[in-house]
């Protein structure tokens, strides 16, 4: 290969003790020489800085740390700011690189692609929460070109600067920032997407995580409606008011969600035999979605009367 940049792989983290040493081990272990590892800490609150400290003292990784739960943005910025690669893979705590992942996406930017998107693959498959995201995968973006965002995504890092990097404006505990930088990236630069490249990833398997992780979506959406798309309170809360309506309707007819379900286990190795499973996780995506719209639309009005307030002192 005659195109042999350094590479930065940025890893933003909070509380991924249980899979970031995974993580960080996949890492060291690529097949390429010319890379640098960043890692980036969100005031984590379990072992996960301990762990992390272990691969900084030899110099195995670099690592900052935020004072504060700053979230997924802040933290990703951080990471491309200080990166001395000409290619940054930006990169979740718990996504597993295959070891030629860097020599492969190469290929791509040796010949003029400025971001590579690539397939994702659910490790834990044998737990249903996991079933169930995978199928949501498969369902809605397998062979799909108009996709902004992946596992495993990368990019020239002139290009994620010249883009304005992640929103920060999304509070921590949040979803859809990935896409907004994506759609920033997308209307100026060259998109190449590479299914034959795969990596895997750890989806929730408790409740709580799942929950959790549904939740932070829903807040992103509301999020990204106020603050990206600009739409004002008023719209905001009529769209809210219609996705509650939507939802009782579905849920009370059952026949949509239950379609829904079954076409999700069609999916699986257990196919038909998972839907009775789907149809309840689907109620409850849905439900957890809607709970964090409406706690990030209360987040927004509080901040707009704060706002207001020290405006009349």
């Amino acid at each position: 290969m005659s195109f042999e940049p350094l590479v930065s792989v940025i890893v933003p983290t909070y509380n991924e003790e249980a899979d970031i040493r995974s993580t960080i081990d996949a890492l060291l272990a690529l097949d390429y020489e010319k890379k640098e590892i960043i890692v980036v800490d969100s005031a984590s609150t379990d072992k996960t800085v301990e762990i992390l400290k272990e691969y900084e003292k030899g110099n195995q990784i670099i690592l900052y740390l935020e004072s504060s739960r700053c979230g997924v943005s802040s933290a990703r910025n951080l990471g491309i700011r200080e990166a001395n690669g000409e290619i940054v893979i930006i990169l979740n705590a718990d996504v597993i690189l295959p070891s030629d992942f860097i020599r492969r996406i190469l290929t791509h930017y040796e010949k003029g692609a400025d971001f590579v998107l690539v397939e994702s693959r659910v490790e834990n498959i044998n737990h249903v929460f996991p079933q169930w995201i995978q199928a949501q995968h498969l369902f809605f973006y397998r062979d799909r070109d108009d996709i902004l965002w992946t596992e495993g995504f990368s990019c020239r890092k002139e290009a994620a600067i010249d883009v304005g990097l992640f929103p920060e404006a999304l509070a921590a505990n949040t979803a859809g920032e990935d896409a907004v930088f994506g759609e920033r990236l997308n209307k100026k630069y060259k998109k190449v997407i590479d299914r034959t490249i795969v990596v895997t990833h750890v989806a929730p398997e408790k409740f709580i995580a799942f929950w959790r992780q549904r939740v932070g979506r829903g807040r992103g959406t509301s999020y990204k409606m106020f603050y990206i798309n600009k739409i004002p309170l008023r719209a905001l809360f009529s769209y809210l008011v219609g996705d509650l309506s939507l939802f009782f309707l579905q849920t009370i007819l059952v026949f949509p969600v239950l379609l829904k379900a079954i076409a999700l286990a069609r999916l699986t190795d257990s196919k038909i035999k998972n839907a009775f499973y789907f149809f309840f996780v689907t109620i409850l995506d849905s439900l957890a979605q809607l709970i964090g719209e409406w706690q990030a639309y209360r987040e927004l009005v509080r901040s707009e009367k704060e706002q207001k307030q020290r405006v009349k002192m």
